[in-house]
């Protein structure tokens, strides 16, 4: 399939020059993604009376009626039916995107069907765009000046205001971002956008416009509902943290900066963004909690392979103890035996007959210092009875 021109998808319809949107039909936009980077295509069938829900359906049998309505079938990749009451239909070629958006009916259920912009665009802001430049102009140039094909464009200005220059938001085909665009002879570095946190100014919640939410007003300081001035101890009615609703600095405030930043540069919606971050940090939780337990049995093996070893170098060091001193014991008796020795020899050359006796008795002569110590031990003498 040969690609199509972007200057040929200029075909724009625009509402009080603060939005735009390409006028092509889904098929042809959707065909344009032959020439762009993408993941994947999702199409969201709903059920064409609004508010009704697409009832569960029999998969063998919806598959048989897919096969026969759409002839690159095989190149669907999954097929789930949404909390929502929709059906969702994934796949990685345009063409069967394409003839999917053509199904009017799914078996004998009436359907509508488009797609999921989130998986195949993405989003840079151009800033001080002169408001005397219409955003047609501005779209015309940009698709013929650059390798972009613009799906929505939307100009931020301040009501009641009429500033020279503003910033316009722009929407383009594929996933993958260009470093720079050019436009008449300007030639600007771009970034990809990444929303801020948007919340319900009736009741504060991030999971909804202030349009569409049907509770009371509640009160940003106290979380509750009253009419008069706020009396309550401030509490946010998000995390139930000592502080405004409002705080930036709020948790939850800080998590949905993160959800925003997943849902940009990874190309999904904001509920999936969610569902991944919360998953992720559920298994962060459980990956510490293992690895405290691991943690644990390895200081409880250490410790007792450590006693083992202190209980070895102890019995060591004790029978090293005991060796020495018994060879300091026969040290010291053979130093004993020489010192009596010496003596008895020279008593015998000047002592009388009666002392030569007693220099000579054996208890004297192989006295040793064991007996000695356990003799004094007794409080007794060396002498013999």
């Amino acid at each position: 399939m040969s690609d199509i021109p972007e200057c040929s998808m200029m075909d724009f319809q625009t509402q009080d020059d603060i939005s735009l949107t390409n006028n092509n039909s889904l098929n042809r936009l959707v065909l344009a993604l032959s020439s762009k980077d993408f993941k994947e295509i999702n199409i969201v069938m709903s059920h064409q009376t609004g508010g009704s829900r697409i009832p569960k359906m029999n998969p063998l049998a919806l598959h048989t009626y897919i096969k026969q309505k759409i002839s690159q079938s095989e190149l669907i990749t999954n097929m789930r039916h949404t909390r929502q009451g929709k059906v969702l239909f994934t796949t990685s070629d345009p063409i069967c995107a394409a003839n999917l958006l053509t199904l009017t009916k799914l078996l004998d259920v009436p359907i509508s069907a488009t797609v999921l912009w989130e998986n195949i665009t993405t989003k840079f802001l151009l800033t001080d765009v002169p408001t005397a430049t219409s955003l047609e102009e501005l779209a015309s140039e940009l698709a013929c000046s650059n390798d972009i094909v613009i799906t929505h464009m939307r100009r931020f200005v301040r009501q009641n205001t009429q500033p020279e220059a503003a910033p316009v938001l722009i929407t383009i085909l594929g996933t993958t971002l260009p470093e720079h665009i050019k436009m008449w002879f300007i030639h600007q570095k771009i970034n990809l956008f990444i929303d801020r946190p948007r919340m319900c100014n009736k009741c504060f919640s991030f999971f909804h416009a202030t349009r569409t939410c049907n509770l009371n007003p509640a009160c940003h300081q106290c979380g509750q509902i009253h009419t008069s001035s706020c009396q309550s101890p401030m509490q946010c009615i998000n995390c139930k943290g000592n502080h405004s609703a409002l705080d930036k600095n709020c948790p939850h405030y800080i998590k949905e900066i993160k959800v925003l930043e997943y849902k940009a540069q990874h190309h999904v919606t904001t509920g999936e963004a969610r569902r991944i971050l919360n998953q992720r940090t559920n298994t962060n939780l459980a990956t510490i909690v293992k690895s405290n337990t691991c943690t644990s049995d390895l200081e409880n093996t250490l410790t007792t392979k450590m006693e083992a070893l202190f209980q070895k170098m102890q019995e060591k060091i004790d029978q090293q103890m005991a060796a020495m001193l018994t060879m300091f014991e026969k040290t010291f008796d053979s130093l004993l035996q020489k010192i009596l020795q010496m003596f008895s020899g020279a008593e015998s050359q000047s002592s009388s007959p009666n002392r030569k006796k007693v220099a000579t008795k054996p208890h004297l002569v192989n006295m040793n210092i064991s007996n000695l110590r356990k003799t004094l031990d007794k409080g007794g003498t060396t002498a013999s009875a």
